[in-house]
């Protein structure tokens, strides 16, 4: 036994969903300001800081940070990639829609792959803390690159 109880665990990942709802109404406010690189960079931010709270410990409290930070992250870096994906010329727009969601699909598989053998063992440190690192070349990449892009500023 490695960690909370079940219940726990639920209360923790319903705690992620709350967190991606709030959220996104602070997206939502800061859309139009910030613009979508700063988003992204936000979102980015977010999910380093949620995951490194995931690796300092099996603190209740710890788990609970990491559950509203990655939701945050969430929010603000996938709904920005999102709408990036949408804003492709209209003949495009089907293969990079399909390309971000298998992106997404494939990502999540190789990720829990990759990282079956850490929560398998009990190593959920390691397992946050490397998220952690991916998390900001992720981030500054994303951000960089939507920048770069430019196009519809929202």
């Amino acid at each position: 036994h490695y960690g909370f109880s079940p219940a726990v665990a639920g209360l923790a990942v319903g705690l992620y969903g709350l967190a991606v709802l709030g959220w996104t109404r602070a997206v939502k406010m800061l859309s139009d300001r910030l613009g979508p690189a700063a988003l992204i960079l936000i979102g980015g931010g977010m999910l380093a800081l949620g995951y490194a709270s995931g690796a300092s410990g099996r603190s209740l409290a710890g788990v609970g940070v990491a559950a509203v930070l990655v939701g945050g992250g969430f929010a603000f870096m996938h709904s920005t990639l999102q709408t990036w994906a949408t804003e492709v010329v209209p003949e495009a727009r089907a293969t990079v829609i399909s390309l971000f969601a298998a992106a997404l699909f494939v990502g999540s598989g190789v990720a829990t792959t990759v990282a079956a053998p850490l929560a398998e063992g009990g190593r959920f440190g390691l397992l946050f803390a490397s998220a952690a690192v991916v998390a900001v070349p992720l981030g500054i990449l994303a951000a960089l690159a939507r920048h770069r892009y430019g196009g519809n500023p929202t």
